[in-house]
Order: structure tokens, then C-alpha cells, then sequence
């Protein structure tokens, strides 16, 4: 089954530190998302699965929609790293 919490669970941010520090999925825990749960804690989420937000929400409002995409259109052919010189 699929035990990976909604952004509106109750049980984000609800539970007490488990001793473990990465979740089911191999996620590092806790993890504090801005805006969901109980924020600035770092609290453990209840469960098996740390809350996470989709990689492919750019805008991070947990939903991929035609918002991240336009977020990606306006970034495709900006380059990071990379110096004048060479």
C-alpha cells in the first residue's frame, strides 16, 4: 500500500523523534516543510514515511501544475557554476 502522508495529514510534525534517522524511502528525518505541519520544529512525522514535497513542485504549494512548469520554462537555459574564464 502507499503510506506517504497528504500535505494535509495531522500526522505531519506529530509524533516524537524514533531513534531512527531516515524513513522507509530512505529520506533523512526529521524534515521541516515551510508551510505544512507545524513549522520551524523539525518534528518527526508519525508513520513510516517522512512528509516530502514532490521534486517537481518548483514552487513548492504540493501540486505540480502548470505554475512549475512555467518556473521551468523561464530557468531552462539559465547555467549555474560555470566561470568566464576557460
Amino acid at each position: 500500500g502507499n503510506f506517504h502522508l497528504s500535505p494535509d495529514s495531522p500526522a505531519i510534525d506529530s509524533a516524537t523523534p524514533s531513534g531512527l534517522d531516515f524513513d522507509l524511502d530512505g529520506n533523512r528525518r526529521p524534515v521541516d516543510v515551510i508551510g505544512v505541519g507545524q513549522d520551524g520544529d523539525g518534528a518527526f512525522d508519525m508513520g513510516c514515511c517522512e512528509f516530502q514535497l514532490m521534486r517537481s513542485d518548483l514552487n513548492s504549494d504540493g501540486r505540480v501544475d502548470e505554475m512549475d512548469l512555467m518556473i521551468l520554462q523561464r530557468n531552462w537555459t539559465k547555467v549555474s557554476g560555470v566561470s568566464g574564464a576557460g
